[in-house]
């Protein structure tokens, strides 16, 4: 077995990404923002990492405002409620599926994860003013990709643009590793606020880690059409990890 990195690399590598390439996109949003992050490849990259400054501030808000540490487990049991009462059955079935141990695992979120959910701190709260974010992870030659996209808001699109230059790269040998996704706590909600909430979830606060029927078909197509290994799902404090295998197996959107 290959020598694990210390806490102190690890710590280390888990620093502030380099400044990114901006990636220009047709009809964007105020909001919208799609970069590039260009790494030297390094296992610690992926591996668990502890609590770094931006995760640890946020545990503190969060628990403030739930009155008790988060648990990973129980916010994806209080998400399953929400989305039976709303008619989402497939959605709640992703987080029973999670929750009896047949799809992904719970784990401590890695360097990149934690990277990436530190930066999207640093632009605005992620507690008054959550935003979801979705990266695709590129590995090889000696290098690792991170194709990072926004909308300032909680929902994240795919361009056409990225998966072109996703594509490319595959093409040229590298392996598409994995899609990170966020979800965030929100608080605070009121109708038709840019959390898209409706009558029946003002008080769902969200913060799941198992994935939405959009999700899994992103995960599949991207599968399908490119190899995609892995998906990794995070609420910016707690992680879980999900093998392509699982992709079958959660419902996803037809």
């Amino acid at each position: 077995m290959p020598a694990q990195p210390s806490h102190e690399a690890i710590v280390a590598t888990c620093g502030v990404l380099p400044t990114p390439t901006t990636i220009a996109v047709a009809n964007a949003t105020p909001e919208e923002l799609h970069v590039l992050f260009d790494l030297p490849d390094s296992p610690a990259l992926f591996a668990p990492a502890p609590d770094d400054d931006a995760a640890a501030t946020y545990r503190a808000q969060v628990s403030a405002r739930l009155g008790h540490p988060p648990d990973a487990s129980a916010l994806v049991a209080r998400e399953n409620g929400f989305m039976h009462r709303i008619g989402a059955a497939d959605d709640a079935a992703n987080g029973e599926l999670l929750l009896a141990g047949t799809v992904g695992v719970f784990a401590n979120p890695n360097c990149i994860e934690r990277m990436l959910f530190s930066r999207s701190a640093a632009v605005a709260s992620m507690v008054e003013r959550p935003a979801e974010y979705g990266a695709f992870v590129v590995r090889g030659k000696g290098r690792v990709k991170l194709y990072v996209s926004t909308f300032g808001r909680t929902r994240v699109q795919m361009r056409p643009e990225i998966g072109d230059l996703l594509e490319a790269d595959v093409k040229s040998g590298m392996v598409l590793i994995a899609h990170a996704h966020n979800h965030p706590f929100m608080f605070d909600r009121s109708v038709g606020d840019r959390s898209f909430t409706k009558p029946e979830t003002v008080d769902d606060f969200g913060a799941s880690t198992a994935p939405s029927v959009g999700d899994v078909y992103v995960y599949r197509s991207f599968r399908d059409e490119l190899q995609l290994r892995e998906a990794w799902v995070s609420n910016g404090l707690d992680g879980v990890h999900y093998e392509q295998r699982d992709f079958d197996v959660l419902k996803g959107k037809r």
